[in-house]
């Protein structure tokens, strides 16, 4: 589905290079790389036999293993550090921990925030649960009627390519029998 979605980001036709680059965020709760200590890595498409040259520069996968991550909250040096801590320690954050961590980054409060009102009681869960089951289904619905509105757009372009094919071989002096028979329409629709 998001090849789909990236390769219909540009038109038929149109210069591949307008496509936009791609950057896949992995964060996973184990360590994949079991022999190295580093939790973050950045891979791009590279020629195996000279990885110095790259294939395309659009392209990049990043994996955060967080276990692997070991910063404390007093010595979080960035915003990315401060989201990893949030993650990795989410279910042990305490109040003046979480104030602490906001402080460090603000965009963290309504990621906070959100958690705390998940957290509150069941009831608020099953409400966040169908509140983004209904996005989800929403975005669904969507994505399948611009798929399906594309489909008829494609039809409608084929038929019309069809017709000035129609056109232009009675230009040329072709019966419409035979023009019926190439181009698979009715004599009536030209």
């Amino acid at each position: 589905m998001q090849s789909k979605l990236y390769s219909r980001s540009i038109g038929k036709g149109q210069d591949y290079t307008k496509l936009p680059k791609v950057y896949s965020f992995n964060f996973i709760n184990f360590n994949l790389f079991k022999n190295e200590t580093r939790f973050y890595w950045s891979f791009r498409i590279a020629d195996k036999e000279q990885p110095e040259i790259n294939l395309t520069d659009d392209l990049s996968i990043h994996i955060i293993e967080i276990p692997k991550f070991s910063t404390d909250l007093v010595s979080l040096q960035n915003s990315f550090d401060a989201w990893i801590y949030l993650l990795k320690e989410v279910t042990h954050l305490k109040g003046e921990q979480m104030k602490t961590l906001q402080k460090k980054n603000p965009k963290i409060k309504k990621a906070i925030d959100e958690l705390k009102f998940v957290s509150q009681n069941k009831k608020s869960r099953e409400y966040y649960e169908a509140k983004l089951k209904t996005e989800l289904d929403y975005n669904t619905r969507f994505v399948y009627q611009l798929e399906e509105a594309r489909k008829e757009g494609i039809q409608e372009g084929i038929q019309e390519g069809k017709i000035e094919t129609a056109k232009q071989l009675l230009v040329f002096g072709m019966k419409r029998a035979q023009v019926a028979k190439i181009t698979g329409l009715k004599e009536t629709d030209f």
